[in-house]
């Protein structure tokens, strides 16, 4: 037999109730009677699926960080192989004492006309980089010879500088123990004077296509 039962007042009536407690409902003219474990038996049903839902929902949590972590590991990874292969060097001869500097910890000067390095590029010999030109110029244009300027690079597990001196038209140019493919990570770097203000700049100088 179906009876038409007001869910809210039921479930209101059956917080305060205990287990093996008897619970009699009037029902069109007559009384049901239930037992206090057939009422949880029935409200059992809705938790279970309640429950069931929750498990799915952090099952799904879980694939999802799964995947999360996969594609980050992904990321990593790809960037680690581009860092390997920006730049191939092999050691060409053995790095003269003499050619090796320590940069200056003096600060560049902030007085006089504002510098720029202009054209950059690689110095080859039969088609293979072994250094660096470049020129040391003024904003307005002007070329600044008899100026120092400073090569750092990383090689053999630590960072190398070298330097140069500027001719008349504000050229640089030096020749490094090493040659190398892809791009090479370089900083150059003019302190100044009183006339002309420091400089530094980074630069990825590339060792193919010459």
């Amino acid at each position: 037999m179906r009876f038409a039962i007001d869910k809210l007042v039921f479930e209101n009536k059956m917080r305060n109730l205990q287990i093996g407690e008897m619970i009699r409902w009037p029902v069109a003219g007559k009384t049901l009677t239930l037992t206090i474990t057939e009422v949880l038996s029935d409200l059992r049903i809705p938790l279970r699926c309640d429950r069931m839902a929750n498990n799915d929902e952090a099952e799904q949590r879980r694939r999802m960080s799964g995947q999360t972590v996969i594609l980050i590991l992904v990321v990593v990874i790809s960037i680690v192989a581009a860092g390997w292969t920006l730049v191939t060097v092999s050691t060409r001869s053995e790095i003269p004492s003499s050619d090796l500097v320590s940069l200056p910890t003096t600060p560049l000067s902030s007085r006089g006309e504002q510098m720029m390095f202009v054209e950059v590029t690689t110095v080859a010999q039969k088609g293979v980089a072994v250094g660096v030109r470049g020129y040391l110029r003024t904003v307005s244009g002007a070329p600044v010879a008899g100026a120092t300027v400073y090569f750092t690079y990383f090689l053999d597990s630590k960072y190398r500088t070298q330097a140069a001196t500027t001719d008349q038209n504000g050229c640089f140019q030096v020749y490094f123990p090493m040659n190398w493919t892809g791009w090479l990570p370089l900083s150059l770097t003019y302190f100044g004077d009183e006339q002309h203000q420091g400089l530094e700049q980074q630069f990825s100088v590339s060792g193919e296509n010459l």
